[in-house]
């Protein structure tokens, strides 16, 4: 009988840090993946990843940072010295096919195509 309670006991614990995971939703899936800048004189490559951190390699600097969707909006949060930033670089954001458009406050607009 104590074995079963164990068992049992076991299989709830597992199942409770299971469900305790975090769920990846549909408009960050979308962004899973390396996109590559059409600029022509100005390379840039984000990279998002399902556990919503990422990685931004550019002509001046690299950064990591971790990001969510929320409202709409693309939040990123520069990691730099080891701290994230406070205060999210936002963007308003599209996926059309391969094609990632990001808009910042400025109504600046940047393209990036897919790459992996």
């Amino acid at each position: 009988m104590k074995k079963i309670i164990a068992v049992a006991l076991i299989a709830l614990l597992v199942f409770s840090l299971a469900a305790c995971g975090k769920k990846v939703d549909e408009k960050t899936k979308e962004l899973v993946g390396k996109w590559e800048s059409t600029e022509e004189f100005f390379e840039e490559v984000y990279e998002f990843k399902s556990n919503g951190e990422g990685s931004n390699e550019n002509a001046i600097f690299s950064y990591d940072f971790k990001f969510e969707v929320k409202d709409g909006k693309l939040n990123i949060y520069q990691k730099i010295f080891g701290m994230y930033s406070d205060e999210p670089m936002t963007y308003d954001y599209s996926i059309d096919g391969d094609v990632l458009t990001l808009v910042d406050e400025y109504d600046v607009t940047y393209e990036y195509v897919k790459i992996s």
